[in-house]
């Protein structure tokens, strides 16, 4: 599964990661299950997984934005209401995640996480869309790949941080700070 691969990731990165949690319902509709949980350093990220391909056609691609990624977003949403009310409470989530204290606001990162790239950067009911690849280029460190010399080191100067991992994704440093590039084939 796509998602334990990932949680998988995250653990060799220090991140303390639960697949699959479904928070308890509430009122109104049931928020669902979380794909994945991952905690370090005091942040929380929440990710809604979806497995995706390129889109060959513009109907095919307004289909997936419209319906797939708009859902993921309300999806998300949900979720993330869910886990607000329930953390405050429920220590063992907090134990298993290693969450001493409850995550302020701007320590919550909510993902829609896709395997296709195909709306990248866009949000959805507030969410950010990111592709997968990018995910594990920036949690393995590996953007000296994407350049054609040995000039772009690391996104981690000051060594891996859960913070830092968020500034890269949400700031688009992976895509600000690449000097010469290699030219797309």
């Amino acid at each position: 599964r796509i998602e334990e691969r990932l949680a998988e990731q995250m653990q060799q990165r220090g991140f303390r990661t639960l697949v699959g949690y479904e928070p308890p319902d509430g009122e109104g509709e049931p928020a669902g299950e979380v794909d994945l949980l991952a905690s370090r350093d005091g942040h929380l990220f929440v990710f809604e997984i979806k497995s995706g391909y390129v889109r060959q056609t513009l109907e095919a691609a307004w289909l997936h934005r419209t319906n797939t990624l708009r859902k993921a977003g309300r999806q998300l949403a949900r979720k993330l209401a869910a886990l607000v009310d329930v953390l405050p409470g429920e220590g063992i989530l907090r134990d298993s995640l290693q969450l001493e204290v409850i995550p302020s606001a701007d320590q919550v990162h909510s993902w829609i996480v896709d395997t296709s790239i195909d709306f990248d950067r866009q949000r959805f009911s507030g969410h950010l869309k990111v592709s997968m690849t990018e995910v594990l280029i920036v949690l393995r460190d590996e953007a000296g790949f994407l350049a054609e010399d040995e000039s772009f080191d690391t996104l981690y100067p000051d060594g891996f941080s859960a913070s830092r991992f968020a500034q890269v994704i949400e700031q688009e440093v992976l895509w600000r700070e690449r000097p010469n590039t290699a030219p797309l084939a």
